[in-house]
């Protein structure tokens, strides 16, 4: 009988640290609280990226067609005097 209690001893203790050791690992409401608010800010911030990443393409798309336009204007004067 002794040893049945000796043996429960050991594996409540065992259990114990491993019930500890599964706490210390999980995530708390709080933390989860502030990784929500971090993930809120990150959604800010990509959204403000996104804008600025239009404005520059269509910004890019205006001045290449406008480089265009005057390359073509080029050429075409140059074509006048050449012939």
């Amino acid at each position: 009988m002794e040893a049945r209690i000796q043996k429960l001893e050991i594996e409540t203790a065992t259990f114990i640290t491993d019930v500890a050791v599964i706490r210390s690992n999980y995530a708390t409401k709080s933390d989860i609280a502030g990784l929500e608010v971090k993930i809120v800010a990150l959604e800010v911030t990509m959204a403000g990226l996104e804008t600025k990443m239009v404005k520059w393409f269509i910004a890019t798309a205006f001045g290449m067609a406008g480089l265009m336009i005057a390359l073509a204007g080029l050429a075409f004067t140059a074509g006048r005097y050449v012939h």
